[in-house]
């Protein structure tokens, strides 16, 4: 018999091997066709719903066991990412080697750019860059002063203790005069947190994104735990004695700088040169000016004969030039420090009737000359 088309597939194959003919079925046969057919439709609901519920608690675990993976991973990356912080401190003696090697872990573990590592001065009323992490090609932060004075986000951090997370720096007005700083040198997101060492907060370690970023509690969270690892190396005696030591160098460095960008003539700069040897230890000191490798100048403080004139000044340069430690450190291009005056060959001594350049030389000492 033909059934009728509205019938479920299941029904009309069942109808099929039972009744044979092309002939329709009786109409009064239609309602109870309309009942039965219905009742095979909510049937197929029914196991639609049955299964959907038999899936969603699979799902619901599945999702779970998701979220328990990536938190595992995430405890694991943090850990491993503390545990290289702490093999650091312990592997190495340097300081700045010290910080520089954390900066760089912490950047790569966050994908952030660049970072740096800020100690307070004595009076606490600024943060010296002692460590910095910048991509290829960027300046480098490193001695950099930043002040706390009118810097609200810094203040923050260094007298609450807490995290300061900074969605937008070029619209923060809590940086204060930072906040030019940061947009000279392309920063849109930064996150600062507080360095504590015996319980007191000594810097701060700063991570900063070049693009809009949103620092998670996970981020934050990373970022306190490697500060805490940190603080706990630098609880260290000798490391933090290091430190101290590493950022008055920086503050010197930063002094010359400034001293001889100030000045307007080479003379100038040559008599601030030379006026900051005694700041770095030094009796004596020279600036010797070279064109096509050849002496054009020589300004010194060691007593050399009162009656030479500047050719004769300049003949003792190129004899520096062709003998002494000035002569390694061009060819090499790196600075040459000499121990002990006495045993190193490389070391000129003038000859008479010249007085002995360098009235200290009896004595073992450490002499550096940085090629220029």
């Amino acid at each position: 018999m033909l059934a009728p088309d509205f019938l479920h597939p299941l029904l009309r194959r069942q109808l099929d091997q039972y009744f044979s003919g092309n002939d329709p079925f009786p109409p009064g046969w239609e309602p109870f066709l309309r009942a039965v057919n219905e009742a095979y439709i909510q049937a197929d609901l029914n196991r639609e719903g049955v299964a959907q519920s038999l899936t969603r608690p699979a799902q619901e675990l599945a999702t779970a066991s998701q979220r328990a993976a990536y938190t595992l991973q995430q405890n694991l990356r943090e850990t491993m990412l503390v545990n290289r912080v702490l093999a650091a401190v312990s592997t190495m003696r340097n300081v700045n080697a010290v910080l520089q090697r954390i900066m760089v872990e912490i950047a790569e573990a966050l994908a952030l750019p660049q970072g740096g590592i800020g100690i307070l001065n004595d009076a606490q009323d600024r943060l010296t860059i002692v460590a910095a992490h910048q991509p290829p090609g960027k300046p480098s932060a490193l001695g950099m002063l930043i002040p706390v004075e009118y810097n609200l986000a810094t203040q923050r951090v260094l007298y609450e203790r807490k995290p300061f997370a900074i969605a937008d720096a070029r619209q923060d007005e809590q940086l204060g005069f930072v906040r030019q700083v940061m947009l000279a040198r392309g920063v849109t997101s930064m996150l600062l947190v507080p360095l504590v060492v015996r319980d007191r907060v000594i810097g701060t370690l700063g991570l900063d994104s070049y693009v809009p970023h949103e620092f998670t509690p996970a981020e934050i969270s990373l970022v306190q735990n490697v500060a805490t690892a940190v603080g706990q190396a630098l609880d260290n005696a000798q490391l933090y004695g290091d430190l101290e030591q590493e950022r008055a160098y920086l503050l010197l460095a930063n002094h010359i700088g400034r001293s001889l960008a100030a000045q307007m003539s080479f003379n100038g700069v040559w008599e601030a040169a030379l006026m900051l040897a005694p700041r770095l230890d030094a009796e004596f000191g020279y600036v010797l000016v070279l064109e096509n490798d050849e002496p054009i100048s020589f300004k010194s403080n060691f007593p050399l004969r009162a009656d030479w004139d500047d050719a004769q000044r300049l003949d003792l340069a190129k004899r520096l030039l062709a003998q002494g430690v000035e002569q390694w450190a061009l060819q090499t291009r790196e600075t040459a420090v000499v121990f002990d005056t006495h045993s190193d060959p490389r070391w000129y001594v003038c000859p008479s009737p010249a007085k002995p350049r360098f009235n200290s030389s009896s004595r073992p000492g450490c002499r550096s000359f940085p090629p220029m």
